[in-house]
């Protein structure tokens, strides 16, 4: 198929997805002042790789194409080698390539950088940090992107216990958000049906592991196997495990509960990290009975 050079001002389509029938409406901005620039084709081999979240192919093939650019020419395979390190959970690698890139001319690729080392800070427990990155890349990004970029700074600063600066966070980046999935994550966190992890270090042995992502527990089938649907989509998209169907017992009551899961981990860390990627709402559980 070909792919026609098309110059967007946006990178809002560029994430990971597992459908190859996608590539060809996942089209990039030019990376010198904006439309002005030559455009990045959609079929470049390594966008083409990340886009099918073939992570290290991307990152290989980024890595080849930015060494034989010069100039800002570079930016955007640099941006998906980064992307790239940072899905594959090489976390030191994707912050050394990205950092660099937060002062981007490009602002988008600039917020891009800023959102996944936003990301990674959140996952270090490094809350204030997280905050901070997130913030600029909110500023930087526009749409969608702009929208999950303050949802995420929120969730930083609940995890700060700073309720009231989460809540203006998450109520900012609620009417700038058009993709569904991501209007429901933010009503989800501004109607309190997401449980932030504690601190890091909070783990105790009234808290033993593994844990597991808990999306949703619902007394109705139906509404589970909604939640399974939508979460699935989303996990696909961005390359994390899918979600299953369990009975629990409700504490206190010992009802029965459809619950929809994602995964078991040996700590909270872990399992913490998948649901940062889903962007969903939802908390982290213990197993252990």
């Amino acid at each position: 198929m070909h792919h026609p050079r098309r110059p967007l001002c946006s990178l809002t389509r560029l994430r990971p997805v597992r459908n190859a029938a996608l590539v060809a409406v996942v089209l990039v901005a030019g990376i010198l002042g904006g439309c002005a620039a030559t455009p990045v084709p959609a079929n470049e081999p390594y966008l083409k790789a990340y886009t099918e979240a073939k992570y290290p192919a991307a990152l290989r093939l980024a890595d080849a194409k930015a060494a034989a650019a010069s100039g800002s020419a570079k930016d955007m395979p640099q941006l998906i080698a980064g992307m790239s390190a940072y899905a594959l959970g090489r976390h030191d690698e994707a912050v050394q390539r990205l950092r660099p890139l937060t002062s981007s001319s490009n602002r988008e690729i600039a917020g891009k950088a800023n959102t996944t080392l936003g990301q990674i800070a959140l996952e270090r427990g490094q809350h204030a940090d997280a905050a901070r990155q997130l913030l600029l890349a909110a500023d930087q990004l526009s749409g969608d992107d702009s929208a999950r970029a303050r949802m995420l700074a929120g969730d930083a600063y609940a995890r700060l216990r700073m309720t009231a600066a989460a809540r203006d966070q998450w109520k900012a980046a609620e009417p700038r958000a058009t993709d569904p999935r991501l209007r429901q994550a933010i009503t989800d966190r501004l109607a309190g049906r997401t449980t932030d992890a504690p601190p890091q270090g909070e783990r105790t042995a009234a808290n033993p592991g593994p844990f597991t992502v808990q999306l949703g527990a619902f007394a109705n089938r139906q509404a589970a196997d909604t939640l399974i649907s939508r979460a699935s989509t989303q996990a696909r998209q961005r390359g994390q495990p899918l979600p299953t169907m369990v009975m629990i017992n409700e504490a206190g009551t010992n009802r029965q509960l459809f619950a929809v899961r994602v995964g078991e981990y040996p700590t909270r860390e872990q399992a913490q990290t998948v649901l940062t990627r889903l962007g969903m709402g939802g908390q982290v559980v213990s197993l252990r009975r």
